[in-house]
Parts: C-alpha cells; structure tokens; sequence
C-alpha cells in the first residue's frame, strides 16, 4: 500500500513545482511530458531486474529429479499419496534439497508446525485493492487488462468444490515480463495524449491565453490600483478617456473593481 503516500507526494511535489517555476500551461505538459518520460523509462529497466520462480516440486521441477515434460508435471506423487493433501490453501516450504513444496503435506510430512502471519489469498486482494485506488475508482479497463495478464502466468491453481480458485503459484518471469510490458504500454499511450495536448494547445495559445490567462495576479492588481489613482484624479476633467479605458479591457471580471477605484 506504499502506491498512496507515493500518489499523494507526486501531486504535492507537482504543484509545488508548478507554482514556484511559475510554469504556463504548456510548461505544465511539457513537465508532464518529462515526467512521463523518466517513469517509462523507469519501467523498461524492470524487465531486466527480478526473481526466477524457483524449482517447485510437481510444478516447475519433478519429484525425485526424474525426467518428466513441464506439460505434465502435478503437485501430487507416491510420496505424498497417503497424506490426503488438498489445494484449497497453500503454505510454501523449502526442502532439505533447495526445492519449495506447496505445502509440508506436498513434501510427505505427516505433521508440521507452522506461523502464518497473512493468508496467501490476502496477496491477491491486496494487489486488487491497490489497482483499484490507483484508478480512482474510475478507470475499469486497466485492471480488467492487468488481471487477464496476470492468470495467464498462472502455474497452478487451487482448487475449490472441484472448481479453480485462487493462483497459487504464477511464473515469475512471464509474470515480471508481461506486468511490465503492460505498464510500459499504458505509459506510452498516456505520453502520445500528453503530446497530443501538448500540440492542440501550442496551435492555439494565443486563444487560450487570452480566454484563460488573461487575468492580474495580486501584485499585478495593486500596481494597477496604484496606477489607476492617478489616473482617477484626470478622470473626473476627461470622462470620455475613463470610459474607452474600462471598454478596452479584456478580463471583464475586474470592470466593476476597477471601475469602483475610479
């Protein structure tokens, strides 16, 4: 749940930036466009740092080292026949021998003590959770497209009532291969709107300047007050200069202030 102080420090930051570079709005895309840049960039360099998904035993590696196709591995063998193991719920183990069993049952114990501070379906639901605040709540389409994905790396699947349930094992190279690609897709796409914006508003500035910049900002304004003082003491000789001031003005919402100080 590290993704919502991160969030929530990005949007800071941003603002702040914005306001002490005192940056326009096509500086603001531009540093977006930036931004975007360094965070893909980011992401391309996760494909090549990860974990291997290890040997498994009846998953990635065989029982008893004996040469068996992937295509027919299972988690079920003679030495764990008699143990009525299920695959509802998993608690991993490591061997003797560096290979992880799916549980101690799998590996043939009769009997185990174990400590299990969060269940393992808590994983899922954390990374679901997580997408979900991410979007806002508003953006359906990345997780549906990022929990597709993710099952397709499914090594082994537990089962429920004799129907799949949670994954309890994915294949952590496709895995890392596939989020990441994911992501650096969606960054890419985001970088192509930035652009687009970035061009549609550079075309047209001058409109948008003159639409939405074109107000005082506080010192600007008191300068103008100072300014307009002075003009207010000629005023009252030159009544026709007063009007065809005000009539010039293109931020309209200052007319009835400025036109109080005169």
């Amino acid at each position: 749940m590290t993704a919502i102080p991160c969030a929530c420090l990005g949007i800071f930051l941003g603002g702040l930036l914005v306001k002490k570079l005192s940056l326009s709005a096509l500086g603001a895309i531009r540093m977006a466009m930036l931004v975007n840049l360094v965070s893909t960039a980011c992401y391309v360099s996760f494909l090549f740092v990860g974990c291997d998904t290890g040997p498994v035993a009846g998953v990635t590696v065989p029982y008893g080292n004996k040469s068996v196709p992937l295509s027919q591995l299972n988690p079920y063998s003679s030495c764990n026949a008699g143990c009525k193991c299920h695959t509802d719920s998993i608690s991993p183990v490591c061997g003797s021998n560096g290979i992880t069993y799916l549980s101690a049952c799998f590996a043939g114990c009769s009997k185990a003590v174990s400590v299990q501070a969060v269940h393992p379906e808590l994983k899922s639901y954390a990374l679901g959770v997580l997408f979900l605040l991410l979007r806002l709540l508003g953006f359906i389409p990345p997780p549906l497209i990022f929990g597709a994905g993710i099952d397709s790396t499914c090594l082994i699947w537990s089962t429920v009532c004799g129907e799949d349930g949670a994954c309890m094992l994915y294949d952590n190279t496709a895995y890392r291969y596939l989020y990441v690609s994911i992501a650096i897709a969606l960054k890419t796409f985001a970088f192509i709107l930035y652009t687009t914006t970035w061009l549609c508003l550079r075309r047209n500035y001058k409109s948008y300047i003159k639409n939405h910049e074109g107000g005082l900002n506080p010192s600007e304004l008191f300068a103008s007050t100072l300014t307009l003082d002075n003009l207010g003491r000629d005023a009252s000789q030159n009544p026709p200069d007063r009007t065809k001031f005000i009539y010039n003005l293109e931020a309209h919402e200052w007319c009835e202030n400025m036109e109080s100080v005169l």
